[in-house]
């Protein structure tokens, strides 16, 4: 990957493939062990969370009542109702790094491990054919004051990478859509800098030739104040203090 000092374009990436491809900016969405991100902040692999994660779809018939979610001593289950009479579930139990499944398989696992959680979580699982259970140690990263530079930037799990049974992909993925997103629109161009105070260093940032920054424009605002009032109110500034407590929240054991 090259890019050239004040450039208005990235010079080229080459992909594993050899191919090589240009363009006026590069967003690395490419997950946990981004390669985009491994360029531009070289800040090694992600930290093992102490936990693994199995989860699984089963025709299993709950109603239309509200998902459900169980905590206990360094584990969490989770059950969400889906369409068509399915379930979705998750269980999070802490375990050794890479651990392998025991002999009689991950749906025996599970049910060892929760066996004494409530019925309805047993249910769940033995109603999952073995084929269907996935299972994955659980990684993220500690939080970065940046993820951009020049016309750089990282999205999503490349960026902020957050434990599955935080429930945030959705979530992340409309919150990241508007800054991102407008970042690039023609009529959101940068205006000269000295009008109003630069963008927050936790936003993608893009260069421009002469000296400029990033500034609010007529078509943020609405989008700014509809997403603050789909997330509770949470602004981009707050994104370091919220992936400090999910940390904190989230890491099972941690409390």
């Amino acid at each position: 990957m090259r890019s050239a000092p004040g450039s208005r374009s990235v010079r080229w990436v080459c992909l594993a493939s050899g191919e090589r491809l240009k363009g006026d900016l590069l967003i690395g969405a490419d997950g946990l062990r981004s390669s985009v991100r491994r360029s531009l902040l070289g800040d090694g692999e992600p930290r093992y969370s102490g936990a693994t994660c199995w989860r699984g779809i089963a025709s299993f018939e709950i109603g239309e009542g509200p998902s459900q979610n169980w905590w206990g001593r360094g584990g969490e289950f989770g059950l969400f109702p889906l369409p068509d009479g399915r379930a979705y579930w998750f269980a999070v139990l802490r375990r050794p790094e890479r651990e392998e499944d025991g002999p009689e398989g991950r749906k025996a696992d599970v049910l060892q491990a929760f066996g004494s959680w409530p019925k309805l979580v047993a249910a769940a699982v033995e109603a999952t054919e073995e084929g269907a259970i996935l299972r994955n140690d659980l990684y993220d990263r500690p939080p970065t004051a940046r993820w951009g530079r020049g016309r750089l930037t990282l999205l999503g799990d490349a960026a902020h990478p957050m434990l599955t049974n935080a429930a945030q992909g959705a979530c992340q993925a409309l919150r990241m859509r508007s800054p991102s997103a407008k970042q690039w629109q023609p009529s959101c161009r940068s205006r000269p800098s000295g009008t109003t105070k630069p963008a927050a260093s936790g936003e993608p940032t893009a260069s421009s030739p002469s000296p400029a920054v990033r500034q609010p424009g007529p078509c943020d605002e609405p989008d700014r104040v509809r997403f603050q009032e789909l997330l509770g109110g949470a602004s981009p500034e707050d994104a370091a203090v919220q992936t400090t407590r999910r940390d904190h929240a989230f890491r099972p054991g941690s409390t």
